[in-house]
């Protein structure tokens, strides 16, 4: 056994670099074994030797026809075996023709002949592997290429009724407006714009649906025409999103077009903004097991497989945003007709899951493995001319154009006699087709796909970010084994993934975030009592430091206008230069260039001149100057004085009362605390104060609800992800991340080392350990903050000796550092090189306890924990799930946990409550005491199913 498997292996490796007369050898050393095992070609005597394939670019025309196919236990799967891409060195005439460029060969009996050699011979690998097929020959297996992606064909209707069956019960649909999934997840203003705003008329429709139309569906509009065009439209505006109710009528309307002798063609389009904006939220929030996501994908794949397999043309016509399951519906048309203003992505990736509708198996056959690959792991979104330009559309049309062009096509196709329409459909079915594969994709595919799951993961944008990891692998495992086994497997292999991922708490974490950057659902109560909240046309940032200029630069790469105020001409420069470099990083992440990426820039001004600033009349102003109450209490006295009424002030103070610097103003009503966290463009929590309204009129409740919600409409608009805090010493995430400090200093001074407790929060997944992260933000600010605590919080304790003892010290850091220059940016920054661990111990003093890595763990984040029970207890958050999403977007803290909270209620509440109460009786330190949201918790569970 272990012979033949490496013959096999030595023969189809050589073959991709030997001439023609040593693959004709290779060639016959396994035909003989084939014919005596019974595998011969259909319709042909014996086995054909490699001439048959091995052939010039002028015979390929050709050559479709004259090839034979091996027999396979399905003679209609045979029939549609892919094509494979033939590297060049194995593309060649025999008998001395010299090499052409690479080929695509349909069939490849060359190599399918050996892999069915192995596949008669060795175990066939499951469906569902957990990675790619065990080895590339096992999956180069004639009978999985399949006419559709479930392996049903458009006859078999039984079949597919079994499968439904096998299926089971959906579980109940869940309750309350659907929030489209990838819609949120998107950061263009465009779609969020369409998000927010009514939805327009849908006058793209009116030429197909101008005169009265048939609602046999519920979420569906339809029309039969006189030609058989049968025209259906999604119709859930303002953005069409995938429910479950939706889906299942999907199946309905496939099969009452497919039973309809009426219907000789189908245009599917959207009414609205969008062709179909991809999944509820609900339900992605509903999926709590495994075989429930596995259920919901599979789903997906059977309704999406009636419309690529039926025997009517297909007409896509996308007319709005395309995005993840709108995407994956678009694919299993027969032509897609786009807008020039269509949107297309799949979001999937950043929101903890992977498409599961078809589209790692149906987008690689469309545009080639690895700009499949890339679409699937970047989720970014890409423009209909690159849809043209990659293959993804057949074509782009203006706006105007696209119902008259698209049912033009729908009619032409209506039209074809039964021969041609039957062989139309059979070379436009895309899991039939097969994947144009370069050389290095075909060497990357042996070994288990090995090489080209590790190229791939090491090219993906995210590839860096310990948190999207094992998403990342599954994308590329599932397009894999589509890639070797075949489609049928692959889409098995999307509904396994589909269900593990969708059903972690990895995922709703990720959900969330994404969701809070558009002003997600759970904060759409504020800002509603106050009416409309006030446009956001221009902003003005009081202080050109690191955060001011960072906050401008961020409002100007949004499209709003953003002055930056200054007392000093020297900041005020070094300010708009910072901003504009922010500018510039954020276009070279999201592709902005040239004179879009000047336009961006040009948004940002400066001025050190009150009256200019008045002048502006900016509608929001946003201090961001040093953390001085003295000054910043005057400051906005005299801004309440010379700006409009109507402008709205907010503090980006980490420690100050939003409460005192609102009253300075002398108007409260109008005022509320916007805590950024550095760096800005990484780091992408806002705190949303909102100040203390005991005593308000109720006319000044009303303004201050509007205010709130144009806060939340300009934090949207600049993709932030927010979370509403009480006015309350340190907020939410400088509370819990100065008590986290607090504790790694209080290690050390029992006797830990500096690289031991960084290098143990680092290996649990935090981007820093605590001390690193204390040299970033400065011994200052640490102290500052922490100093602030001690005063206001009982419980907090006596601050670190050792912070206090090496912020006195001149120039002390944790970490000794080296200047190096960066090449790309040519700007020189600071690299750790080792822990200052000498200075550090005579600042701790000369404790010696050791401490394992699992003790430092275990008490650093369980004193976070508490702490963040206590804002939970306080009401300064909401709940567990704020304060995760607040310390996940503010200080990084591991999405892949699911969160500090869900984390820490996986290890058994009871377990850490009483660890909890040894640490208090250890130290007698009150933060130990365990916070009351813990003890009401205990038997209940932090996280009881609740909706996003």
């Amino acid at each position: 056994m272990k012979q033949l498997r490496a013959t096999i292996s030595l023969g189809l490796s050589l073959g991709l670099i030997l001439p023609p007369p040593a693959i004709a050898q290779v060639v016959k050393s396994v035909s003989a074994p084939a014919a005596a095992r019974g595998l011969v070609p259909v319709g042909a005597p014996g086995v054909q030797a490699a001439p048959a394939v091995l052939t010039a670019p002028s015979q390929l025309p050709s050559l479709a026809a004259t090839v034979p196919t091996l027999t396979a236990p399905n003679p209609a799967r045979a029939a549609a075996a892919p094509a494979l891409a033939i590297p060049q060195a194995a593309v060649a005439a025999v008998a001395g023709t010299p090499l052409v460029p690479a080929a695509i060969v349909p069939a490849a009996p060359v190599l399918l002949r050996a892999a069915a050699v192995v596949k008669r011979v060795l175990p066939a690998p499951r469906a569902a592997a957990k990675g790619p097929a065990r080895t590339a020959l096992q999956g180069l297996r004639l009978d999985l290429p399949s006419s559709s992606g479930m392996g049903l064909t458009a006859a078999s209707g039984q079949e597919a009724r079994n499968f439904a069956a096998r299926m089971g019960d959906e579980p109940a649909r869940p309750s309350g407006d659907p929030v489209p999934l990838q819609a949120a997840a998107s950061q263009r203003p465009t779609l969020q714009a369409a998000v927010a705003a009514p939805a327009p008329a849908p006058a793209a429709l009116d030429p197909l649906f101008s005169q009265p139309r048939d609602e046999k569906f519920k979420n569906f509009k339809y029309l039969l025409d006189a030609d058989g065009v049968a025209a259906v439209a999604f119709s859930r505006t303002p953005i069409n999103a995938l429910s479950l109710e939706v889906i299942d009528e999907l199946h309905v309307v496939a099969d009452t077009l497919a039973a309809d002798p009426a219907v000789k063609s189908v245009l599917l389009t959207g009414e609205g903004a969008a062709f179909l904006a991809g999944a509820d939220i609900n339900l992605l929030y509903s999926v709590r097991t495994v075989t429930h996501g596995i259920r919901l994908s599979r789903n997906l794949q059977v309704a999406l497989d009636k419309f690529e397999n039926m025997d009517k043309p297909v007409v896509m016509a996308l007319n709005g945003f395309t995005v993840g399951g709108g995407l994956e519906t678009a694919m299993a048309g027969h032509v897609r007709i786009a807008s020039d203003k269509v949107e297309f992505k799949l979001p999937e990736v950043e929101l903890g899951i992977l498409p599961a509708g078809g589209a790692p198996q149906r987008l690689p056959r469309l545009i080639g493995l690895t700009p499949a690959l890339k679409l699937l792991l970047s989720g970014e979104f890409f423009g209909a001319a690159e849809a043209l330009r990659l293959g993804l559309v057949d074509r782009v049309v203006a706006p105007d154009q696209l119902m008259a062009e698209a049912r033009k096509e729908a009619k032409r196709l209506a039209e074809l006699p039964p021969a041609e329409k039957a062989e139309f459909l059979r070379t436009r079915r895309t899991l039939q087709k097969p994947i144009p594969l370069t050389w290095r994709e075909w060497f990357g595919l042996f070994f288990d796909g090995f090489f080209l799951r590790r190229w791939v993961f090491s090219e993906s944008s995210r590839a860096g970010e310990k948190d999207y990891e094992e998403i990342i692998m599954k994308i590329i495992d599932a397009t894999l084994i589509g890639a070797i086994q075949g489609p049928e497997a692959g889409l098995g292999a999307e509904a396994d993934f589909f269900g593990e991922l969708a059903s972690s708490p990895t995922s709703k974490i990720l959900t969330q975030l994404a969701l809070r950057r558009h002003g997600g659902p759970r904060v759409k109560r504020y800002g509603e009592k106050g009416g409309k909240p006030l446009p956001v046309e221009r902003v003005a940032v009081v202080g050109g430091g690191v955060m001011g200029s960072a906050i401008a630069g961020l409002a100007a790469f949004s499209g709003l206008p953003a002055t930056i105020k200054d007392v000093d001409g020297r900041y005020l420069e070094a300010g708009l230069a910072k901003a504009r470099e922010l500018v510039s990083e954020l276009g070279r992440r999201e592709k902005t260039e040239g004179e879009a990426l000047a336009k961006k820039q040009a948004l940002v001004a400066g001025t050190i001149d009150d009256s200019v600033l008045a002048a502006s009349k900016p509608s929001l102003v946003i201090e961001a100057i040093r953390e001085d109450e003295a000054d910043k209490t005057a400051l906005f006295a005299r801004l309440g004085r010379e700006l409009p009424p109507e402008t709205i002030f907010a503090s980006n103070t980490s420690v100050l009362s939003i409460n005192t610097l609102a009253r300075a103003s002398g108007r409260p009503e109008r005022f509320v605390g916007l805590h950024y966290f550095n760096p800005v463009d990484k780091l992408a929590l806002v705190e949303l104060i909102v100040p203390d309204t005991q005593g308000f009129t109720p006319e000044q409740l009303k303004t201050m609800d509007q205010t709130i919600g144009t806060a939340l409409a300009f934090l949207k608009k600049t993709g932030r992800v927010v979370v509403v805090v009480k006015d309350a010493p340190g907020f939410a995430v400088n509370r819990v991340l100065l008590t986290y400090l607090n504790e790694a200093n209080k290690l050390v001074e029992e006797g830990a080392g500096v690289e031991q407790v960084d290098a143990v929060m680092r290996a649990f997944g935090l981007p820093m350990g605590p001390f690193e992260l204390t040299d970033f933000v400065g011994l200052g600010l640490a102290t500052e903050v922490g100093g602030h605590l001690q005063a206001s919080l009982p419980h907090f304790g006596p601050l670190s000796g050792l912070l206090v003892r090496l912020r006195a010290m001149a120039g002390a850091t944790y970490h000794l550092y080296k200047e190096v220059l960066h090449r790309k940016s040519g700007r020189v920054r600071k690299v750790r090189q080792v822990a200052n661990e000498a200075v550090v111990r005579q600042a701790a003093g000369a404790a010696s306890h050791q401490f394992s890595d699992l003790e430092i763990q275990r008490r650093l984040l369980l004193v976070m924990a508490n702490e963040a029970l206590r804002l939970v207890s306080e009401g300064v958050v909401e709940s567990p799930q704020e304060a995760d999403l607040a310390l996940a977007a503010g200080m990084g803290f591991p999405v892949s946990t699911g969160g500090l909270l869900r984390y820490i209620e996986s290890l058994g509440l009871t377990d850490v409550i009483a660890r909890l109460r040894s640490y208090e009786a250890a130290t007698g330190r009150a933060v130990f005491t365990p916070a009351p949201a813990l003890l009401a918790a205990e038997g209940k569970g932090l996280y009881p199913e609740v909706k996003p």
